[in-house]
């Protein structure tokens, strides 16, 4: 886990990342506007057709799947974007339809499944105002 302050702001910011396995990677902006994920593989093709990523905050739970047959290849990020906030551009972006947002707020959890519904990786994102 670390911590960073942002010095434009008066809030502390910290992120904790567990990644299960060494193929994937997420980054999560914290208006909710966007998840990436990464391939962080030099070889070998990840198929992440029907993987889930799930956002959790504020009383809020959004699950997004990804499209049956979708390949992230070695080396490759592929953004996923809330309603208005992205262009679908597969297969390096794509755009979640059914919200606006993903979850926001003081505590954030993201999890990113696979298709046996196994835990591949999470980000917890927490932030304080004072």
């Amino acid at each position: 886990m670390y911590e960073k302050e942002i010095s434009q702001s008066q809030s502390i910011i910290a992120d904790a990342k567990r990644d299960y396995g060494n193929t994937e990677k997420e980054e999560v902006a914290p208006d909710g506007s966007s998840i990436t994920i990464e391939n962080t593989s030099v070889s070998h093709d990840e198929m992440i057709g029907e993987w889930r990523l799930r956002s959790c905050g504020a009383g809020r739970d959004v699950n997004f799947t990804f499209p049956r047959g979708f390949v992230l290849t070695p080396n490759s990020k592929v953004t996923v974007y809330a309603r208005g906030k992205g262009v679908h551009a597969p297969p390096r972006s794509l755009v979640f339809e059914a919200e606006d947002s993903f979850a926001t707020g003081g505590d954030v959890r993201t999890y990113h499944y696979n298709d046996e519904n196994q835990e591949r990786a999470t980000v917890f994102h927490r932030s304080s105002q004072f």
